[in-house]
């Protein structure tokens, strides 16, 4: 039935005779009412799919790295918080905080004509617009609560969306969901394995579907780039599990070899590579990319061309002097061929 109406990054990239060297270059008030509302068709958002038992693992093909190619290259950029991990250390957001705020953000209902109140008229989330002239409870509450000084109502309201008496309680169901969804399987939680990969509650940290996204990108032979780029202290965490992965070492996917043994591209990140991370420099003049550290510099020697770098911060000043790609917006051409190029490297861009 119908609705009613009314930060830092990081980048790997898999290709034909390259190799993962490095973690780097791899990007309101008023009141809420909770009507009765229809069941719309629809389904959960498949990147919070349900982790896979090792004993229904996609076994990854070994293919030979001629039998890579025929189909462009891909460069998947991701965010990290909200999108690969259910955490947000910038503003200090748990998991069921970040939960609540992503179905806050697919819920859909109308407005009152003073717009002040909002009214749910959809059981399923969705990340399309079910009907015209419905809103989500997020953008309502961008409108009702605007501007800065109202940020902490705004993210209070969010997160609390699916609770008792708020206006998404209908969607808890979803939210319990969403959350099972991330919880570790009962045979890897607390275990010395799930530990080494640095898993010491009872949830994921990177979302399931992320690592499945990965295998069924290798099973499908395509050649892709990852870019990973936060706001956030997250990154050195999502390497660590990343790297357990690809050499076979995850607990939930035993299986998976993207760390070159087979013949394909490593897929891992580290940092010992300066030319493989670095953080965005802004000025008026345009955006760098400064390679091999993970703090902005305080100043560019030149802005003409690639420069080296001033006033470095340990450790990474134990690489010496250090490069930018310099770049002008919008368009950011440079930067895109510098990560064509870098291909199975990796790039960790600190946004500022």
């Amino acid at each position: 039935m119908g609705c009613q109406s009314s930060k830092q990054g990081s980048v790997s990239s898999a290709e034909n005779h390259t190799k993962v060297e490095a973690f780097a270059a791899t990007e309101q008030g008023g009141t809420s009412v909770v009507p009765e509302v229809q069941d719309t068709p629809g389904a959960v958002p498949a990147w919070m799919d349900t982790p896979t038992s090792p004993s229904h693992k996609t076994k990854p093909q070994k293919l030979q790295p001629s039998s890579i190619g025929g189909k462009n290259h891909l460069v998947l950029n991701f965010d990290v918080n909200r999108t690969i991990v259910m955490l947000d250390t910038v503003t200090n957001k748990s998991m069921e905080d970040i939960v609540n705020s992503v179905l806050a953000d697919t819920a859909w209902g109308d407005t009152s004509a003073d717009g002040t109140t909002w009214t749910l008229r959809c059981r399923e989330p969705s990340v399309k617009t079910p009907k015209k002239g419905l809103v989500k409870y997020m953008k309502f509450l961008d409108t009702r609560l605007p501007g800065p000084e109202n940020k902490k109502e705004r993210d209070r309201l969010a997160t609390s969306f699916t609770d008792n008496g708020q206006p998404g309680e209908l969607l808890a169901k979803h939210f319990q969901l969403l959350r099972s969804t991330l919880l570790l399987p009962e045979e890897i939680k607390g275990t010395a394995a799930a530990k080494e990969c640095g898993l010491h509650g009872d949830s994921a940290f990177i979302i399931p579907a992320f690592f499945k996204l990965l295998l069924q990108l290798k099973k499908d032979r395509r050649s892709f780039s990852l870019v990973f780029r936060s706001f956030g202290k997250e990154l050195e965490e999502v390497a660590h599990e990343l790297n357990m992965f690809c050499e076979g070492r995850h607990p939930a996917y035993p299986e998976a070899c993207f760390d070159g043994t087979d013949g394909q591209p490593d897929m891992r990140l580290s940092f010992l590579a300066p030319e493989n991370f670095g953080a965005y420099y802004r000025v008026d003049e345009g955006t760098a990319l400064v390679l091999g550290t993970l703090e902005p510099p305080a100043a560019l020697q030149n802005w003409d061309g690639v420069q080296p770098v001033e006033e470095l911060l340990a450790p990474e000043e134990s690489f010496g002097e250090l490069s930018a790609v310099q770049d002008t917006m919008p368009r950011f051409d440079n930067l895109k061929s510098f990560l064509q190029q870098v291909r199975c490297s990796a790039c960790y861009l600190k946004m500022l």
